[in-house]
């Protein structure tokens, strides 16, 4: 071809500048008005090459009558069916990328057009228009949460670590101490002069003996007021057991077993001590009607009835029996062994004697504590490393309920929870009966020993200066 006349080029200039403005404007209408601005088109059809928006040159005059055809299906109602798509496909683009929960990023959630983190959105915890209330104010992975490291106890707030009826955890009730880095504060009940060897609790009232040459039997009331000596000049007190009516002791120094009125008076001798010699009783647990003690000299279990009577051996041969517990049925005690280690057991026997002995443990290296509940027994063991331990009343697999502490002594439950005391370690624990993450109840402590509890407080001696302090459980 030729080239091209001037005005033929101007003239389809013109038109490609129209035909694009009707692009932006979107109708047939708009070319219609572009093809009366520039006349006819010249003859041989023109039209039809110049309309196409994206020719850039002409090639080849349309056939005659191209410029006639109709417009392709739906031009008359919205133009070009590519210009109709065009416009919805931009206005879309901004709402897909800021609202459209498909592209929320970092894993946020789109709630009412906001891209929200529901793990962490106080309105929209866990999923869309969960609001965390009044009490439980914050959102921590997806669960409406107590504020500040705080916990939710009842449904209120608490700070663990000084709330007084919370403290360390729900419900542990400091029943009027305080409450320090999540530990009741202990508070102390009696000063003992000497050395305390065991001690006992009732509903109103603490029971101590002071060990060695002139000895006693003492309590002080809870309540407060002075301690009262209820039996001086003993040869070495050691075990000793409270009921309803009297406080019991034995006596390591003479052999003796008594009692005495826990509302006052003279004392009742069970077993009489002798000048000298091998009994050695060294502790003392009693039902409605009997006295059970074990004589660490002699190696022996006994019972002697409380209205007076005959002293019954129950069980003979033992080493060095060391400490004593009863339920309605069986008597169970602890044999510390000999020098050599793993010499150790603990045993039970029936309340009425001559049946077998039951070995419920073996290879104990110093077994010194025992307690017992309706269906287990429970005792600790002084070894390296120190270790809490039960088995079921019969015998079974023996579970160590803590291990690695620091010689532990005494030895309460109840329950939910055993309690000992740590003698080297000063600290005063508890733990499940079932196992579980020993919690410690008292710490710096000095060489505290034995172990009581009630209903509401644990009650311990400490050996170092003759102090009893209680803690809420």
């Amino acid at each position: 071809m030729g080239s091209m006349p001037d005005f033929v080029g101007r003239g389809l200039r013109a038109r490609r500048a129209l035909l694009a403005t009707s692009v932006v404007t979107g109708g047939v209408l708009a070319l219609a008005n572009c093809s009366s601005d520039l006349g006819a088109p010249p003859l041989g059809g023109l039209g039809g090459n110049t309309g196409d928006a994206t020719t850039d040159a002409p090639t080849q005059d349309a056939p005659s009558g191209r410029d006639a055809e109709p417009p392709p299906s739906g031009a008359d109602a919205g133009g070009d069916a590519a210009m109709d798509a065009t416009p919805d496909a931009s206005s879309d683009a901004p709402m897909d990328a800021t609202g459209d929960a498909s592209t929320c990023d970092g894993g946020r959630t789109d709630c009412t057009g906001l891209c929200v983190n529901t793990q962490t959105d106080p309105n929209n915890c866990g999923a869309c228009g969960i609001m965390c209330g009044t009490t439980l104010t914050t959102c921590v992975g997806g669960q409406c949460a107590c504020p500040n490291n705080q916990t939710e106890c009842s449904g209120v707030c608490v700070d663990t670590t000084t709330n007084q009826n919370n403290c360390g955890g729900c419900a542990h009730d400091c029943q009027g101490s305080p409450c320090s880095a999540g530990l009741c504060q202990t508070s102390q009940i009696a000063q003992a002069n000497g050395t305390v060897a065991d001690i006992a609790v009732d509903a109103t009232t603490i029971y101590w003996t002071a060990q060695g040459p002139l000895g006693s039997v003492n309590k002080k009331a809870f309540s407060g007021g002075n301690a009262t000596t209820m039996v001086p000049n003993l040869a070495d007190p050691r075990g000793i057991a409270v009921d309803s009516l009297n406080v019991y002791w034995v006596d390591f120094g003479d052999g003796s077993v008594a009692y005495a009125p826990l509302l006052g008076g003279p004392s009742t001798v069970l077993v009489p001590g002798i000048d000298a010699g091998s009994p050695q009783p060294v502790d003392v647990a009693v039902d409605p009607t009997t006295a059970y003690y074990v004589d660490y000299g002699a190696g022996t279990v006994d019972s002697v009835p409380i209205g007076g009577g005959p002293v019954t051996v129950l069980a003979s041969g033992q080493s060095h029996p060391q400490a004593i517990a009863v339920d309605a049925t069986n008597v169970y005690w602890v044999d510390y062994g000999t020098t050599q280690a793993g010499s150790g057991s603990v045993h039970q026997i029936t309340k009425a004697g001559g049946g077998n002995v039951v070995d419920l443990a073996t290879g104990e290296d110093e077994p010194w504590d025992i307690t017992v509940d309706a269906t287990t027994v429970y005792w600790t063991d002084r070894g390296n490393p120190g270790t809490v331990k039960s088995v079921p009343i019969g015998g079974g697999n023996v579970t160590t309920l803590a291990t690695n502490q620091g010689a532990p002594e005494g030895i309460a439950v109840d329950d939910k929870f055993v309690y000992w005391t740590s003698y080297d370690d000063n600290t005063v624990m508890k733990a499940p009966l079932q196992g579980g993450q020993p919690f410690t109840l008292a710490s710096m402590q000095d060489n505290p020993a034995a172990i009581a509890v009630d209903a509401k407080s644990v009650y311990w001696v400490n050996q170092g200066n003759g102090t009893m302090l209680k803690v809420a459980k």
